[in-house]
C-alpha cells in the first residue's frame, strides 16, 4: 500500500522516529541484587587477606620477640578464625536477604 506522504516511496519521517520513554515510564533498576552480589563476591578476598595478615603480623612479631615459629603459628589460626567468621556472616546475610520482603517474618516453610 502506497505511503500518501512520500508519493508511495515507503514510510515517511514521522513513521521512522522512535518514542524514547520518559523518566518515570523507564523500567526500575533494583540495585539490591548487585549490591548483594559485590557483598558475597568480597568474601574470598576478605578471607584470603585474613590468612596472610595473620601470617605477617606472626611473622614481625617472632622476628621482634624471637619466638619463632610460635607468633606465626598463633597468628595465622586467628588469621584462619576471622576468615570462617567472615563467611559465617556473609551466609547468613545471604540466607536473610528475601526475609526483609516477608510482612510476618517468618519462613514460609
Amino acid at each position: 500500500m502506497p505511503c500518501e506522504e512520500t508519493g508511495g516511496a515507503g514510510p515517511g519521517p514521522a513513521a521512522m522516529r522512535t518514542s524514547v520513554p520518559d523518566k518515570d515510564e523507564r523500567p526500575h533498576f533494583d540495585y539490591s541484587a548487585l549490591r548483594e552480589a559485590t557483598s558475597l563476591g568480597a568474601v574470598g578476598l576478605e578471607m584470603g587477606l585474613s590468612v596472610v595478615v595473620g601470617y605477617a603480623a606472626g611473622h614481625y612479631l617472632d622476628i621482634w620477640l624471637h619466638t619463632s615459629p610460635y607468633m606465626k603459628i598463633v597468628w595465622t589460626v586467628f588469621g584462619v578464625g576471622a576468615a570462617v567468621k567472615s563467611v559465617l556472616v556473609a551466609y547468613k546475610k545471604a540466607k536473610d536477604v528475601g526475609k526483609e520482603d516477608d510482612p510476618g517474618g517468618q519462613d514460609s516453610h
